[in-house]
C-alpha cells in the first residue's frame, strides 16, 4: 500500500505534459568520499560542468536532531566561475523508517573576468523512508534566493527518487527533478554515483 501511494504521488508531482526542454539538460554526478571529506564531478547534457571539494565539521546535536555544516568550493567547468560555500544541514530520525532533514546554503560565486560576485541562499527541507536494509525513498524542495539583489526569488526545485546501497561504500541515487518559478521550468533526470573509501 505504501508503494502504491509512493508511486501515485510521484506520478501526480510530474503529471504534467511533456514540454521543450524536459530531459534535456539531466545531470550525473559522481562522488567520492573519505570519512568528511568529498568531491565532486557533475556532468550535464553529457557535458563535465564542475568539480566541487569540501568537507563536514562541527558536528553537533540540536534539539535531538544531528547537525553539522559543510564547507565547499565549486570551479565550474563550463562557466569558468569559482563558488565558495557553506550549508548548515540537520536531520531527525522520526521513526524507524521515517527520517527527516533540512539545510541552510549560502554560496558566494564569482563569474569568470570579474571581480565581483554574488550571494546565492538556499534553504532545503526534505524526508526519506526506509524500505528496507539497502533501499530508501525520498522527497525534498529547495528554494533560492539571490541576497545580492535585494533576496530576489531564483525559483525552486522539487526531487523525488531512491538511495540504494549497493555495498559497502558503494550507492547510486536515481531522481526526478522539476524546477519552478524559473521562467523556464522542467523536468529531469538525476543520477548520483557514489564511492566512499
Amino acid at each position: 500500500m505504501k508503494t502504491v501511494l509512493m508511486a501515485s504521488a510521484v506520478a501526480a508531482l510530474f503529471a504534467t505534459s511533456a514540454v521543450a526542454g524536459d530531459f534535456d539538460t539531466n545531470t550525473a554526478t559522481l562522488q567520492f568520499a573519505r570519512d568528511n571529506i568529498v568531491g565532486k564531478l557533475g556532468v550535464t547534457a553529457g557535458e563535465v560542468t564542475d568539480l566541487s571539494f569540501g568537507a563536514y565539521i562541527l558536528p553537533h546535536t540540536v534539539l535531538g536532531a544531528d547537525a553539522d555544516v559543510f564547507v565547499s568550493t565549486k570551479y565550474g567547468v563550463v562557466t569558468e566561475d569559482l563558488s565558495f560555500g557553506a550549508t548548515y544541514g540537520l536531520q531527525k530520525k522520526l521513526s524507524e523508517q521515517l527520517t527527516a532533514y533540512g539545510s541552510l546554503e549560502a554560496e558566494y560565486t564569482v563569474a569568470s573576468g570579474s571581480t565581483d560576485g554574488a550571494w546565492e541562499v538556499t534553504p532545503l527541507a526534505g524526508a526519506s523512508y526506509a524500505l528496507n536494509e539497502k533501499l530508501a525513498a525520498f522527497g525534498e524542495v529547495s528554494y533560492a534566493f539571490d541576497a545580492t539583489n535585494d533576496w530576489a526569488q531564483d525559483g525552486g526545485l522539487v526531487e523525488v527518487g531512491v538511495d540504494y546501497t549497493v555495498a559497502d561504500g558503494i550507492f547510486v541515487r536515481p531522481s526526478l527533478t522539476r524546477s519552478f518559478d524559473t521562467g523556464a521550468d522542467e523536468t529531469n533526470a538525476a543520477l548520483t554515483v557514489g564511492l566512499s573509501f
